[in-house]
């Protein structure tokens, strides 16, 4: 019989053996930003898609020929990429970035966030309104977009504040630069894995991060571009641990501003990067809270030497009290975690429960990143089932209120259903516990199968369960109400 609990401490325990031989790579070569714009010696968090190369390190006991072999083939790919991406960027016409900062004078605060919407607006997917009342307050903010889009705009003025778009080219010298900087880099990081006993597995994932680095090379290449020009005597950014923040705050640091890193997203079990401290020039200098829970975590793991302030969540919202909060509702809202096979194996679930003759709506939301593969999964599904989903796709918080229950993995949508005073369900994942209320069973069910899924919906039972003011209140310790204050009375 397949015991999960002793496998994911297996997991558990190779993944953290693995993170902290990398640590050491991070920590020899704090100061390099082609290393550390090196993503495969970042382990965020032990999280199946996030491992990458590393996957088949955790979960696979013993490696196979095949498995070096693979690797081998993935590195002369990498390298024949990495060659191939720096002769087309040579080429490319030389987009000169434009004289951003007319005024010439200092910014107050810099934000760095990501674009996965071709909808560019005030209201940030990260940062929501916190931007926009910064700007209100008379401070002299700009928006920094790392896209992951295919967008050609490069400034846009949507109102209260200016939004740049990091998508243009490297300069000639820059490339050339870059080029033999990251040789060199690979040749030294060769040279450590050799020192340090590393296995011939591990090393190969290491170079070829190393080779995959260029991506990051380019937005760190623009980013400095706009300091240069701005001067912001702050900066933020979210927090996750990856590569490109760590890259960015050793950046920020040599222009002399002070660095804020934003945890936005609840924190999972394993949640290794951003739980631990690094060289000085790779940390954040203040931290910034969701919640008082994952305030708790950082006090617990980095000490009371580090500021960490709770700031809050733009996903906050004040519990409206009902009547009959529960009656007429009769949807479920699938939330699947952000990648293909969560996103497969939740239309599948839709799909059952529809066949099982579940009598209510069944409605499933993705990352706005995976909305158009969601589309086409539930067109194709639809050719030849008469029993589909319906994508969420507009108002979250209204379908949140029309929902009697939320299946979900590893989501901040979790967390706001609570706040919504909605009963909620984790679908496990096989592989490792990611699940935000790992410490919190008791404001959510678990099931393992579509089966359970099914029966726990069928037995629920609000009158045996936690009211919902009583779920919101539980919700405000991870997302709490934004108190704007607390930045305002910290920036430089």
């Amino acid at each position: 019989m397949y015991n999960y609990e002793h496998s994911i401490k297996n997991y558990e325990y190779r993944f953290e053996k693995l993170a902290t031989k990398l640590d050491r790579i991070l920590t020899e070569f704090h100061d390099n930003i082609n290393i550390v714009c090196n993503s495969n010696i970042h382990l965020s968090r032990n999280h199946p898609e996030y491992l990458g190369v590393w996957k088949v390190l955790i979960y696979k006991k013993n490696l196979l020929i095949i498995d070096y072999f693979g690797g081998f083939l993935l590195l002369l790919k990498s390298f024949l990429f990495y060659i191939l991406s720096v002769m087309r960027e040579f080429i490319r016409f030389n987009q000169n970035p434009p004289m951003s900062n007319s005024k010439g004078s200092n910014l107050d605060v810099m934000f760095i966030s990501h674009q996965i919407q071709n909808l560019v607006t005030d209201d940030d997917f990260y940062f929501g309104e916190i931007i926009q009342d910064l700007a209100q307050s008379n401070k002299r903010v700009v928006r920094l977009l790392i896209s992951h889009l295919n967008f050609s705009q490069s400034l846009i003025e949507p109102g209260s504040y200016t939004t740049l778009i990091l998508n243009r080219t490297m300069s000639k010298l820059a490339l050339i630069n870059y080029f033999f900087a990251n040789m060199y880099s690979l040749w030294r990081l060769f040279l450590f894995c050799l020192r340090n006993k590393f296995k011939l597995y591990e090393i190969i994932c290491v170079l070829i991060g190393q080779l995959s680095n260029f991506s990051l090379i380019k937005i760190i290449n623009n980013i400095e571009i706009e300091l240069k020009s701005w001067k912001p005597k702050n900066f933020v950014i979210t927090f996750e641990g990856n590569a490109i923040e760590r890259a960015v705050l050793l950046l920020s640091k040599k222009y002399n501003a002070k660095t804020f890193g934003y945890q936005h997203a609840p924190i999972i079990q394993n949640q290794h990067s951003i739980l631990r401290r690094l060289k000085g020039d790779l940390d954040p200098d203040v931290i910034l809270c969701s919640g008082p829970y994952s305030k708790s975590k950082f006090l617990t793991k980095l000490g009371k030497g580090k500021i960490i302030l709770t700031l809050g969540s733009p996903k906050f919202r004040q519990f409206e009290d009902k009547e009959n909060f529960t009656k007429g509702k009769d949807s479920l809202l699938l939330v699947p975690d952000g990648n293909f096979e969560s996103i497969d194996n939740f239309v599948n679930l839709g799909h059952y429960l529809l066949s099982s003759k579940y009598s209510g709506a069944v409605l499933i939301r993705s990352h706005p990143l995976f909305h158009k593969y969601l589309e086409n999964k539930i067109s194709k599904l639809s050719k030849n089932c008469p029993h589909t989903p319906l994508i969420s796709s507009g108002n979250l918080i209204e379908s949140l209120q029309s929902s009697k229950c939320v299946v979900y993995q590893n989501s901040s949508v979790a967390i706001q259903a609570i706040l919504e005073g909605c009963r909620i369900i984790y679908l496990r994942n096989p592989l490792m516990n990611i699940d935000p209320l790992w410490e919190h069973n008791e404001y959510r069910s678990i099931a393992t199968s579509f089966d359970e899924v099914k029966t726990v919906v069928e037995t629920l039972d609000p009158s045996k369960d936690f009211s919902p003011m009583a779920l919101h209140e539980a919700g405000k310790l991870f997302f709490s109400e934004l108190n704007l204050d607390i930045m305002l009375n910290s920036l430089k």
